[in-house]
């Protein structure tokens, strides 16, 4: 019987030690990729936008007359009606 109950913890204790390094690689695996994963702010640092030669991600500054806000900015709303698509960024503007 004894022998019985300690092979039974035995494999207890063996699949807790695999679940275990399940969990811990599923960490790593979500710390890495939120750690590599690209911020709005890093996805789009461009010249264009000292220059202001390419419309603004958050209507900071008017190009060719119209201000514009990327898709995801917290400045978005149903004014910015005019879609434009430049150098593969889209930007929802208005005038």
């Amino acid at each position: 019987m004894r022998e019985t109950l300690s092979t039974a913890a035995e494999a207890v204790g063996r699949v807790a030690d695999v679940v275990l390094v399940v969990f811990a690689a599923v960490v790593c695996l979500t710390i890495a990729v939120l750690a590599f994963a690209p911020s709005e702010a890093a996805a789009h640092k461009d010249p264009c936008h000292r220059a202001r030669t390419c419309p603004a991600d958050h209507a900071q500054y008017r190009w060719h007359g119209l201000l514009c806000v990327s898709p995801n900015a917290r400045e978005r709303n149903s004014s910015f009606r005019l879609m434009y698509v430049h150098a593969t960024y889209v930007y929802y503007c208005k005038r």
